[in-house]
C-alpha cells in the first residue's frame, strides 16, 4: 500500500510538472488552442489525483490479532478502569464496542460480576469488541449518583473514541448494564448521549422510574433521595427522582433498547417493565422486553436465554 501510494504522489509529480511546463498539451495543442480550455483540463487532473492519494490514506486497517488490555485507566480514580477485549480481523470500519456496566446498587460491586459473561459474549458478538467497567461508587468514591455515575460512562465513551484507532475500533457503543448498571445505561443513552454514539441498549432488571408507587411507599426510599443527584445541579421543575428515572428523557430518537425483567424482583418491580414499555412505543423507539420467572437475579438463572436475545436484537437494529 505504501509503494502504492509512494508511485502515485511520484507520478502526480511528473503530472504536475508537465501541465506547468505545457508538456500535456503537445499531443492535442491543434485541438485545444484555448487557454481556459487547458485551465479546465489541468484542474480535472489535478483533482483526479488528489482524490487518488487521499482514498489511499483513509484505507482501513485491518487488525488480526485477538488482544485483550486489563484495567486500563479512563479517569484519575482508582475506579475509573476497564477491560478491553478486542476481537481478531478488526478494523475501524465495522467493529463497534459491546460496553459492560455492573449493578451494586450504585453503592458497589465490580466489573469482575461479568467475567463469566465474556467467553459467551465473545463468541456470539464475535465482531464487537467486549469492554467490561468499572466506575465510581456514591459513598467511597463520590457523594452523588449524578452526574459523577453518568460523567464516567460519558468518559469511557470518550477514551474508547480517542484511542480507536489504536484499538481498531468503530466508536458505536452498545450499553448492557445489570440493575444499577442497567439504570446507568439507560439514563445515559437517553439523556446524556448527544452525539448519539449509543446505538442500543440492553437492560438487565434496571430501574427506569423512580416516581413509582412502588418505590414511594418505602422509607427507605426518602433516605436515599439526597444521594440522587448533586442539588446545585438539579434544574428547576425537576425533583431528584424524576430527574433520575431513564422514562423521563425518553424521545422519538433514543437509542434501541432490549430490556429483561424478573416477576418475583422486588428491587426492580414488573411495574418499572410496564412504564418503560409505554413510554418506549408512546415515542415509537424501537424496543423489546421479556418477564422471566424470578427475582432480580435472572440475569443468571436465564443467562444463555438472555444473551441470545440481546444478539438476535443488536443484528437487527445495529447496523
Amino acid at each position: 500500500m505504501i509503494l502504492l501510494k509512494a508511485d502515485k504522489e511520484h507520478t502526480f509529480k511528473i503530472t504536475i510538472h508537465n501541465i506547468i511546463n505545457g508538456k500535456v498539451f503537445d499531443d492535442v495543442k491543434d485541438n485545444f488552442k484555448n487557454k481556459k480550455m487547458k485551465v479546465i483540463i489541468s484542474a480535472v487532473v489535478l483533482l483526479f489525483f488528489l482524490s487518488s492519494c487521499n482514498n489511499d490514506s483513509e484505507s482501513d486497517i485491518v487488525y488480526t490479532n485477538a488482544r485483550n488490555l486489563m484495567d486500563v485507566s479512563y479517569g484519575p480514580d482508582s475506579k475509573q478502569k476497564m477491560d478491553i477485549y478486542l476481537p481478531p480481523n478488526r478494523s475501524n470500519s465495522k467493529t463497534k464496542v459491546f460496553v459492560l456496566i455492573h449493578g451494586g446498587g450504585w453503592t458497589s460491586g465490580d466489573k469482575v460480576d461479568f467475567n463469566s459473561y465474556i467467553p459467551k459474549l465473545q463468541m456470539n458478538l464475535s465482531d464487537f469488541a467486549i469492554v467490561n467497567i468499572n466506575y465510581r461508587l456514591v459513598g467511597s468514591s463520590v457523594t452523588y449518583l449524578l452526574p459523577y455515575l453518568t460523567d464516567d460512562v460519558k468518559y469511557v465513551l470518550d477514551n474508547l473514541g480517542q484511542n480507536s484507532s489504536e484499538y481498531g475500533i468503530k466508536p458505536e457503543f452498545v450499553l448492557c448494564g445489570v440493575s444499577a448498571g442497567g439504570h446507568l445505561s439507560m439514563l445515559y443513552s437517553y439523556k446524556y448521549d448527544d452525539q448519539k454514539r449509543v446505538k442500543a441498549v440492553v437492560n438487565i432488571v434496571g430501574p427506569t422510574n423512580f416516581e413509582d408507587s412502588y418505590y414511594t411507599s418505602y422509607p427507605q426510599y426518602w433516605d436515599a433521595i439526597p444521594f440522587i443527584i448533586d442539588p446545585s445541579l438539579l434544574p428547576p421543575n425537576y425533583s431528584a427522582p424524576k430527574f433520575a428515572s431513564p422514562i423521563t428523557w425518553v424521545t422519538n430518537s433514543s437509542a434501541p433498547t432490549i430490556s429483561f425483567f424478573g416477576s418475583n424482583d422486588e428491587l426492580v418491580p414488573p411495574s418499572q417493565k410496564t412504564i418503560l414499555d409505554q413510554k418506549l412505543q408512546e415515542k415509537n423507539v424501537a424496543n423489546e422486553s421479556y418477564l422471566y420467572n424470578g427475582g432480580h437475579g435472572i440475569g443468571g438463572d436465564y443467562e444463555n436465554e438472555i444473551i441470545s436475545k440481546t444478539k438476535s436484537f443488536i443484528y437487527k437494529y445495529v447496523k
